[in-house]
């Protein structure tokens, strides 16, 4: 395991050109006190609680992007309230999933042994044993980010965002795939504030933008941030080819 870690590692450095960060993340990354349950034994500890997230390597590659960007990384306590809200995200959906795969509760078996019937004109229910009743409706509350701060002219941002997704790609396929996704944002009017505050990831996605793409568009909005804002505070915002984009 220790030498397909090494050689993951080579590889992501060789290929980002980024040695010195990448390092920084696996070391900084390994998992403290105990092995973490997953193949590469890195993991983010939650300085509230303790608890374990495991990390992709899409995790840490945020993680090299935020570096990158300018910002501190030297300990757990540094990862990125993006990163943390999204890792905190996938632990639930697991988590959801594992209690509608698991077996019931046996409170909750008891009282599915009742069968339901239409018992009266008012429409109330009889049951007797044998069968489940019908399923409680559920109600799903929508989850609104945090919002950006994210200064000047709202199609130039957009512009200088796409730029910059589009210099972390090597394909032509990712960088067309960057350049629709910003067509789609100023074509339907969303300030990239909105899109990030709302998670409408949907409308890059029905829009032809490749899932992981739109993911990515999303999710990477914090960490490209500073930049962005150190540029306009500066006065060093300028105009450059962007293929594909009008």
């Amino acid at each position: 395991m220790r030498n397909q870690q090494a050689l993951q590692q080579d590889a992501e450095t060789h290929a980002s050109g980024e040695a010195a960060h990448w390092r920084t993340v696996y070391r900084t990354m390994r998992c403290p006190g105990r092995p973490c349950k997953n193949n590469q034994g890195h993991c983010w500890r939650d300085p509230h609680g303790g608890k374990h997230y495991k990390l992709l390597t899409a995790h840490m590659r945020k993680l090299v992007a935020y570096m990158n960007a300018g910002n501190i990384f030297e300990s757990h306590r540094d990862v990125p309230d993006t990163i943390r809200q999204q890792l905190y995200a996938e632990a639930d959906q697991r988590n959801e999933t594992h209690r509608d795969t698991g077996p019931p509760h046996p409170r909750m078996a008891q009282m599915q042994t009742n069968e339901c019937s239409p018992a009266s004109q008012q429409g109330s229910l009889q049951c007797s044993p044998g069968r489940t009743p019908p399923p409680f409706n559920t109600v799903v509350k929508a989850v609104v980010l945090d919002a950006l701060d994210i200064p000047g002219s709202h199609e130039k941002a957009i512009q200088d965002y796409v730029k910059w997704q589009q210099n972390q790609a090597d394909s032509q396929e990712w960088i067309s795939q960057f350049a629709k996704a910003g067509d789609i944002l100023i074509t339907q009017g969303f300030r990239l504030n909105l899109f990030y505050q709302k998670e409408r990831i949907d409308i890059l996605v029905g829009g032809g933008v490749s899932e992981g793409i739109a993911e990515s568009f999303h999710n990477d909005l914090p960490i490209w941030l500073p930049e962005y804002r150190q540029k306009f505070e500066e006065g060093e915002l300028y105009s450059r080819e962007t293929p594909g984009f009008v």
